[in-house]
């Protein structure tokens, strides 16, 4: 048996690419209530410079093992 682990932890600043592809996912876009397009990576980077440090905004990634799945926010 295969004994998978689950675990949260909060961005870094290494996590900035996942999440914009996450994000311009086509699947991922088509369930966005304000987004319904794909953005920039230049705009994506000024929105996660802004918020890596912002205490009041909060982005978990989610890990099973080693392997990113996905996010919370």
């Amino acid at each position: 048996m295969i004994k998978e682990k689950l675990s949260l932890r909060k961005i870094l600043k290494k996590d900035k690419k996942i999440l914009f592809y996450w994000f311009n996912d086509k699947e991922s876009i088509k369930y966005k209530l304000r987004t319904t397009n794909k953005i920039s990576f230049n705009s994506h980077t000024i929105w996660f410079n802004k918020n890596l440090f912002n205490k009041k905004f909060l982005i978990w990634i989610i890990k099973i093992n080693k392997q990113l799945i996905g996010q919370i926010r």
